[in-house]
């Protein structure tokens, strides 16, 4: 018998047709890759997480902190009130959490494919929607565990309200730097229940003083050790229930939807004849009957057409596309995570559990208040979606291959 040819040896791509999950001896590439990704995207898209925090904690039951109308008259009142650099409150626990949460999730998620690809025998070429799903959510489940501590912090940093420079540098006279902001800002919110905040806001900037009148954290350190002092270990796990719902939920849409769609690219062109078989590169039409007759015999061949790539306007649409699915079906739950792990000094309203938060934003709030702050989420998550995950395509291909 003849022995079949030898396949040549190549540099491995994640971005060719659909493979059978490798298995563990090669889970350290996709957690290398991912944590690339993870952390190079962030560090560009952070002011629209600053400003999703904002509006998903508004509730009107907070007099110290300042009263948005939307994404850019928050943008306005943070840069009048606090300058830019409010906009990259927690950029490193973001930056942290994001680089951490990637690396953990493709590690995991890539070896739990491979473990149920090896109990289905090893003879599908490729794994089924269903445990695609599965495996997301597996993997999702483990990244909310280790990374919680993470996001609880990142979201108080980005909470926080405090002095611009030009106000913090004059410590001296507070009260004509607040009275400034406070103008500024009563103008351009103009009457209204929220003026009132807004200057309070203001007021409590100028002295030093996050809103809420608590000690603000000084740093991802600083406030690691006072939340364990303050809070003990429980303080840490402060809105897991919904970030579990979240992590699971959100992975296991997102990456279903992303597998299948990479899938339907790689099969689409096997089927359809190129554009330049259609038009013939010409006008007369001889060149396309040529053309068309050089496709039906392609087509016809014994031997299969050589795996592509997918280029990287194809693998953002299936990242893009992937995350507006999950991102509009799980964005409640970041919601009620929000509002669990904020600081609750001198707030009328305390969210005690999970389903109290739900409750009471249902009750006060109906369904418009499990959306605050939907816009400038899908404004930085669809662009980071599709950075992340081609980076993390990209940085595979570079990856030497294990033998």
């Amino acid at each position: 018998a003849s022995r079949a040819p030898r396949a040549r040896p190549g540099r491995r791509s994640s971005q060719m047709a659909p493979e059978p999950p490798r298995g563990k001896q090669e889970s350290w590439k996709h957690s290398f890759a991912g944590g690339v990704a993870g952390g190079t995207a962030v560090l560009a898209l952070h002011p629209f997480d600053v400003i999703k925090t904002r509006l998903q904690v508004q509730d009107g039951h907070c007099a110290q902190s300042s009263t948005y109308r939307g994404a850019m008259d928050a943008a306005r009142r943070m840069y009048l009130t606090e300058g830019w650099r409010a906009f990259y409150n927690g950029l490193t626990p973001a930056w942290l959490g994001s680089g951490v949460a990637w690396a953990a999730y493709f590690y995991v998620y890539e070896s739990v494919k491979g473990m149920y690809w090896t109990l289905q025998g090893g003879g599908s070429e490729r794994l089924s929607a269903g445990w695609h799903t599965l495996s997301a959510a597996q993997a999702g489940a483990t990244v909310c565990l280790l990374t919680n501590p993470i996001w609880l912090i990142k979201t108080r940093l980005q909470l926080q309200q405090q002095p611009a420079p030009a106000q913090a540098a004059h410590p001296a006279a507070p009260t004509s730097a607040g009275t400034a902001a406070g103008s500024r800002l009563a103008s351009a919110a103009g009457p209204g229940p929220g003026s009132r905040a807004t200057a309070v806001a203001a007021a409590s900037a100028a002295r030093g003083e996050a809103a809420g009148g608590h000690v603000p954290y000084r740093g991802l350190v600083d406030a690691f050790l006072r939340i364990g002092r303050e809070e003990g270990l429980r303080g840490y796990y402060k809105g897991l229930a919904p970030s579990l719902l979240l992590q699971t939920g959100h992975g296991a849409i997102q990456f279903t939807v992303y597998e299948e769609l990479k899938a339907w690219m790689f099969a689409v062109p096997q089927h359809m004849p190129s554009i330049a078989s259609r038009s013939g590169g010409g006008d007369d039409g001889a060149a396309a009957a040529g053309s068309s007759s050089s496709s039906s015999a392609a087509l016809n061949a014994p031997l299969p057409p050589p795996p592509r790539h997918l280029s990287a306007v194809e693998t953002s649409v299936a990242a893009a596309l992937s995350k507006l699915s999950a991102s509009v079906i799980t964005y409640p739950s970041q919601v009620i995570r929000s509002r669990l792990q904020q600081r609750f000094d001198n707030r009328g309203l305390v969210y005690r559990s999970t389903l109290e938060a739900v409750r009471l934003t249902w009750r006060n709030e109906g369904l418009p208040g499990f959306y605050r702050g939907l816009g400038p989420a899908l404004a930085r998550t669809l662009p980071q979606s599709a950075i992340t995950l081609t980076a993390y395509e990209k940085v595979l291909q570079v990856l030497p291959q294990s033998s």
